[in-house]
């Protein structure tokens, strides 16, 4: 989250006052940094030399009865015949696990619940995606605003998402997800109306608005507010997919599926990262900033 911060506000200073050469190589040192960081990773390794197994006492081989089969391993197996089948059991654990993942999809994704947590992933998601891809040009063109200014913009946006954070993690573990999910969705409708104001030249705004304290503070206002329910999506899958294995133990296999549905959040995720700047961008050049703005309201 740091990152997060940090980097739009120091990429768009460094654009600004050094231009782009520097402020590209910057995040390429970084990441060699990266890199490097984790070649010094000490990774634990198994002992070469595997410690020697006690030497168990050989016990006398009992008689076999006629009916009784001896297998590869020189194991009696009483319960096999000459006719028992020999791939049944690899077919049975094959047709099992097929049947698992199909009754993984077709149950998770019929549950209302899961269908409102991914809408909710992909909204918030695609909220957030949207604002950084209009806010350089929209902000450049009303405002005049270089690189640094917007990068100081989506920092103010950003900090209150540290310290905002905690505070909706403990609301949530107290009252569940449900309802700071339903007070945030509701507070950031007006906010990102009144985000789309600034600039819009409508006959109704007054003259006398101050624009760039409206953009900023309705900016800070998102970031206060946007912690309620920006990882409600996910924990709400966690929670259904708690509530369905608590029902039906063993339904979707030894391993559960707790993989499964954070891939179909991430999924749901990046969904909104791509339809986010995608809408929005384009209805920003159409039709302007504002409505775009109202198509990014829940």
């Amino acid at each position: 989250m740091a990152g997060t911060v940090a980097g739009p506000m120091l990429g768009g200073v460094l654009l600004e006052w050094t231009g782009y050469t520097l402020a590209w190589f910057v995040p390429m040192g970084m990441l060699f940094i990266d890199i490097l960081c984790r070649l010094l990773i000490i990774d634990p390794r198994p002992s070469s030399s595997p410690s020697p197994s006690p030497v168990e006492p050989e016990v006398p081989e009992m008689p076999r009865e006629p009916h009784e089969r001896i297998g590869e391993e020189g194991t009696r197996d009483p319960q096999t015949t000459e006719s028992s089948p020999l791939l049944a059991s690899q077919h049975k654990n094959g047709q099992t696990e097929e049947n698992g993942r199909v009754k993984f999809y077709s149950t998770m994704l019929r549950d209302p619940r899961i269908l409102a947590s991914l809408a909710t992933s992909v909204l918030s998601s695609a909220i957030v995606a949207g604002f950084n891809a209009t806010w350089t040009v929209h902000l450049r063109r009303v405002f005049n605003w270089g690189p640094a200014q917007v990068g100081g913009v989506i920092f103010v946006y950003q900090i209150p998402l540290i310290f905002v954070n905690p505070l909706a993690g403990y609301i949530r573990d107290r009252v569940g997800v449900r309802y700071p999910a339903a007070v945030g969705w509701a507070l950031v409708a007006p906010l990102v109306w009144c985000l789309g104001i600034p600039g819009s030249h409508l006959p109704w705004v007054s003259l006398h608005i101050d624009e760039k304290a409206m953009f900023v503070g309705s900016a800070i206002a998102i970031g206060v507010v946007q912690p309620l329910f920006q990882d409600g999506g996910l924990l709400n899958t966690l929670e259904v997919l708690q509530s369905v294995e608590s029902d039906s133990p063993g339904i979707f296999g030894v391993y559960g599926g707790r993989s499964r549905v954070l891939a179909m959040s991430e999924i749901a995720f990046n969904l909104g990262l791509l339809l986010g700047p995608l809408v929005t961008g384009s209805l920003s050049d159409i039709v302007g900033f504002y409505y775009a703005s109202l198509v990014l309201e829940p």
